[in-house]
């Protein structure tokens, strides 16, 4: 049964009593939306906390395992330098001797050798070499002379 009243007028009280039921049925639905959308919100942001954790963690790790590749590689580089400069100079010692003769450099004079190469592969480095008695010494010029002219301007 399809009952339609049209234009019945209820007294105001019940129009009123309608009219608020209805507000306060659309407020339940809006306050039910609302805390929908909060629980959506909060659920997304902790999604997104996940998230940036994961990818701190990630990155963390990335840069850590560089650091770690990058310092064995260079500590593999250095290995291989030191290794190559000690047969060098098991080859220098080998070929170097003393006037002609068969007695080959002690560690000493072998040292001593390589600092002198070290100071002469730079190409702001001057030095003088000292003979007397056998010794090799390496010094600086531009001190040696200040100092040496110094001493000649005290002895005038």
């Amino acid at each position: 049964w399809d009952l339609q009243l049209w234009r019945v007028r209820l007294e105001d009280r019940y129009e009123d009593a309608l009219v608020r039921t209805q507000v306060q049925k659309q407020a339940q639905i809006t306050e039910e939306a609302r805390k929908q959308n909060a629980a959506v919100r909060a659920r997304t942001q902790v999604i997104l906390a996940e998230y940036t954790k994961n990818k701190t963690v990630i990155e963390s790790t990335g840069e850590a395992q560089v650091y770690e590749l990058e310092r064995a590689a260079k500590a593999n580089a250095e290995e291989a330098i030191v290794n190559i400069q000690a047969d060098i100079l098991k080859e220098v010692k080998g070929i170097l001797k003393f006037n002609s003769s068969d007695i080959m450099m002690n560690e000493q004079e072998l040292v001593e050798y390589q600092k002198l190469v070290m100071l002469h592969s730079h190409t702001s480095a001057h030095f003088v070499y000292h003979t007397e008695g056998g010794k090799v010494e390496a010094r600086n010029v531009q001190a040696t002379r200040a100092i040496t002219d110094m001493r000649r301007l005290r002895e005038l």
